[in-house]
């Protein structure tokens, strides 16, 4: 008996990825086969495990990513089943050779992250406001852990994809985050398929699931991109990637860990990995990222427990953050994640996992004050349906009612209606049916190229705009809006031959030009008014660090920019105050005024500065690192300070200045801002809709009288159609 997995891609919208059970005799050793078809290349398999992973990797490599839901066409009674891996959730083959049987898996096609400059489909109809993607029913979920200040600054970002729960999305393996959490440094590069062959893939993993693929071309003997404009070479190191949305470079070592990836600018950002002498109480396991290192020295630091789970994460020393699972199996989930509190110890956000067919996805968020936060729900396919937030705010839902259309219905209860097609292997809204202001439906539609690029859009009101490209290098040319009208304005662009930066912008009354320096530096930028001929031009010079050393207009500097050269601090944890090399240490103007940074904290925040007049400016931050207090001290004078307080959730609950005014601030479990108290008693109460919309406000005087009182009515777009005040 023999088993052939096969996977066919479509061009709109769908694919589907079938076993054929053939009827043959019963063989002793059997084989299974992945033939050769538009997204993979012929192979056979000892067991139906490689036939599953060749098929299905084939069919990510196509562009497509799996969901759960499968309809089985059974020709005869009985069926004796193997499943493959879970990783692809339900594919099948068997191993019955008396009948011919027909798995039929439903393959939506991954949508690829837009391109700077390269898309221009917009975010309408490709991702709700609490995001869904309505095109394949992925919710995405972001948890900023940490901004970073000073130049090159770090940040660190979890993200949960429900698609790594319900299709074959593998963006979070190795993040220590369990199946559904990655963050923004778990960037990897994956080989697949027998090296040397047409079939032979190379596939680049970032960590909120972008994912760029490459294909080997014996004949050529290079590897060509198959979802994007970059490039991808092997070198002595390993493999360098180079992503032309930014021109940045990206090494990796031969067994797909990222080293280092370069900016456009020369600056470097480093990736260091366990190995077999780092310290268990850091990394179990050699292979796991423990360090990210910036250009000037500054870092993030990962640690992980004896399940290689990431458990903490510091930053300059400092913890930033904590991870808590209900468990250390591989199926464990990401629970609660903690950060530093306002003052000192900790607050905690948890994850909740409701959904009893799909334990792995999100369903809702209890926030740091231990309230209900955030509601999610999914279908029986694992495709998010709703997602909103406390008291019915910001309730977004999605119902999928055909395939390659998607209904989005917003807050106001306004429906919205998205087609969704495909070209050169990019998802991307193809039309859309709309509410007027007064409810009734008008359309636009969106057409692309045979290049998938977007060529003409039209609006309500049937004007359209159009676009040219360079496909090459998935650069717009032109735009021009009202294309047909009389009012037709065009704006045309010319690009840097090596970098993705435009160097001539002509529009309507103006043109722009730019240079740069090898590095990607804009050395300089014209704009001229085309009536006049005046022209205005601005230039920069850079240190050798790569950062702006002066700013130059018609001729005269109006900027000149210092910095520290070394790194020193002095203080204990966690309130060091002092520089790290690169951080900006002076900016004088183009009348000799100085303004001082003249302590800075070890995230790169700026803890003191002096202006030209010699006001010192103070800044306290919470462990938390926002704003505790700001002091102004005049030379020889007083010094005044104001102050700010925060509940658990990082809301500015108060604000108490220099002269004993006082403001505080009170906000609903939805985290909207209704009410303002000052210190005299005097209110403000607003009133919101489940978009947020102020539809009333309400200001009393400290004995409770109403002064003033605002209703606003808006209509079925979002928009003020009325507005009633009235003041006592």
């Amino acid at each position: 008996m023999k088993t052939v997995i096969r996977a066919h891609c479509r061009n709109l919208g769908l694919a589907v990825f079938s076993a054929w059970v053939l009827s043959a005799s019963a063989q002793a050793a059997q084989t299974y086969r992945f033939p050769p078809n538009a997204c993979g290349a012929s192979g056979y398999y000892p067991a139906a495990a490689g036939a599953c992973t060749a098929g299905a990797n084939a069919i990510v490599a196509c562009g497509n990513k799996l969901v759960p839901a499968a309809v089985r066409t059974l020709t005869s009674a009985t069926l004796t089943g193997m499943t493959c891996n879970a990783v692809y959730h339900g594919v099948q083959v068997s191993n019955n050779s008396n009948f011919d049987d027909t798995f039929s898996f439903t393959v939506a096609e991954e949508l690829p992250r837009p391109e700077a400059d390269s898309c221009n489909c917009g975010k309408d109809g490709m991702e709700t406001a609490k995001p869904i993607n309505p095109a394949t029913g992925e919710k995405a979920l972001d948890d900023h852990g940490y901004a970073g200040g000073g130049p090159h600054a770090l940040s660190l970002l979890l993200s949960y994809r429900s698609g790594r729960v319900v299709g074959a999305l593998t963006g979070a393996a190795g993040a220590g985050l369990g199946q559904a959490w990655s963050h923004n440094h778990r960037v990897y590069l994956r080989l697949e398929g027998q090296a040397g062959t047409s079939g032979h893939t190379a596939n680049l993993y970032f960590g909120d699931d972008t994912v760029r693929i490459f294909g080997w071309d014996p004949n050529s003997g290079a590897w060509l991109p198959a979802n994007s404009v970059d490039t991808l070479t092997a070198n002595s190191g390993g493999f360098l990637y180079k992503r032309l949305e930014d021109d940045s470079l990206w090494q990796f070592d031969a067994a797909g860990k990222l080293l280092t990836m370069t900016r456009r600018n020369g600056w470097v950002t480093t990736y260091a990995y366990s190995t077999g002498t780092t310290s268990s109480a850091i990394a179990p396991v050699p292979g796991l990222l423990i360090a990210v290192t910036n250009q000037f020295g500054r870092s993030l630091d990962f640690a992980y427990n004896a399940a290689s789970q990431l458990v903490g994460v510091t930053a300059n020393g400092h913890p930033v953050a904590s991870y808590t699972y209900d468990g250390t199996a591989e199926a464990s989930r990401l629970t609660a994640v903690s950060y530093p509190g306002n003052a000192g110890g900790s607050v905690s956000k948890t994850y909740l996992y409701e959904n009893a067919a799909f334990p792995q996805l999100v369903t809702g968020i209890i926030d740091e004050t231990g309230n209900r936060l955030a509601t999610i729900a999914y279908d029986s396919q694992g495709r998010a349906t709703s997602s909103g937030y406390a008291l019915g705010a910001d309730l977004y839902s999605v119902s999928y009612a055909s395939a390659g259309d998607a209904v989005v219905t917003d807050p106001q209860g306004t429906a919205r209606t998205y087609h969704y097609g495909t070209n050169a292997g990019r998802l991307a809204v193809t039309g859309a049916d709309k509410p007027s202001g007064t409810g009734a439906n008008s359309a636009t539609s969106r057409v692309q190229d045979a290049n998938g690029f977007v060529t003409q859009e039209t609006d309500f009101l049937g004007v359209n705009t159009t676009y040219t490209w360079d496909v090459n290098r998935r650069l717009p040319l032109t735009t021009t809006q009202a294309a047909t009208r009389p009012e037709a304005q065009i704006t045309a662009t010319q690009w840097h031959p090596n970098f993705r930066l435009p160097v001539l912008v002509t529009e309507a009354g103006r043109t722009t030009a730019y240079t740069y320096d090898t590095q990607g530096n804009k050395l300089s930028q014209t704009v001229t008014d085309t009536a006049t001929s005046v022209a205005r031009t601005t230039s920069w010079t850079y240190n050798p660090q790569g950062q702006v050393a002066t700013q130059t207009t018609n001729g005269v500097v109006s900027r000149t920019y210092a910095y520290y050269g070394a790194t020193s601090f002095t203080g204990t944890s966690p309130n060091e105050v002092g520089q790290t090399a690169g951080d900006l240490q002076s900016i004088t103007n183009a009348a000799g005024h100085v303004t001082q940074f003249t302590l800075y904290d070890r995230a790169g925040r700026v803890r003191q500065m002096v202006d030209p007049k010699g006001v010192t400016t103070d800044t306290v931050y919470t462990s938390a690192g926002r704003v505790s207090s700001v002091t102004l001290t005049p030379p020889g004078g007083a010094a005044r300070t104001t102050t700010y307080t925060y509940d658990n959730a990082g809301q500015l609950t108060g604000v108490a200045m220099p002269d004993a005014t006082t403001l505080s601030y009170s906000y609903d479990a939805a985290h909207r801002l209704t009410g303002v108290t000052d210190a005299k008693g005097n209110t403000v109460t607003y009133t919101l809709d489940a978009m947020g919309n102020k539809v009333g406000e309400q200001v009393k005087d400290p004995s409770g009288n109403l002064q003033r009182n605002i209703t606003r009515v808006y209509d079925a777009l979002n928009r003020v159609q009325q507005v009633t005040g009235a003041s006592n």
